[in-house]
């Protein structure tokens, strides 16, 4: 019987060294820092630990994926370059036509011009008070004002075609 005691004791005692209790805190020291973690914030700190590595695994894909693009454009520029160029060459030429394609092929803004345009826009204006026709000309002429957001305009002729008294 005492033999059943003692092993049923033993038993006992093993399973209370294997408990773990979550509110007791584990205590780790790293590179001369200690951490006190309970069960619970150290669950969270290794899922979190978790979350960041696929983060960077993802981030790690982006940059390689952007190295490889850098390292393809700056061979077509070369190869654009190289291919007008000769041994003691102080100057290149290029087409317009053809530099726009290749920057267009490494996914850079083409070269742009400027260019000018003639709009003819037909306008009602309605409500001016004034003494008669001519002075309604003179109104629409001091007050007509064209706004195209980012480009330079200038109102180059107005033509007043019918002038009524309401």
């Amino acid at each position: 019987m005492m033999n059943q005691w003692v092993q049923h004791s033993l038993l006992s005692l093993f399973k209370k060294e294997n408990k773990v209790d979550t509110n007791y805190p584990v205590v780790i020291t790293v590179d001369g820092n200690t951490y006190n973690f309970t069960q619970d914030s150290l669950t969270d700190y290794i899922k979190h630990a978790e979350a960041r590595k696929d983060a960077v695994a993802s981030l790690q894909s982006e940059l390689s994926s952007a190295f490889r693009t850098i390292s393809n454009a700056r061979q077509t520029v070369y190869s654009f370059f190289n291919d007008r160029h000769s041994s003691g060459d102080e100057e290149l030429t290029a087409d317009v036509s053809d530099i726009n394609e290749m920057l267009d092929e490494i996914g850079a803004d083409k070269l742009r011009n400027l260019y000018s345009a003639t709009v003819i826009i037909t306008v009602e204006v309605s409500n001016i008070e004034a003494t008669d026709e001519d002075d309604v000309r003179e109104a629409i002429e001091d007050e007509l004002q064209v706004d195209i957001g980012m480009f330079d305009t200038r109102i180059q002729q107005i033509d007043i075609d019918d002038v009524r008294e309401e």
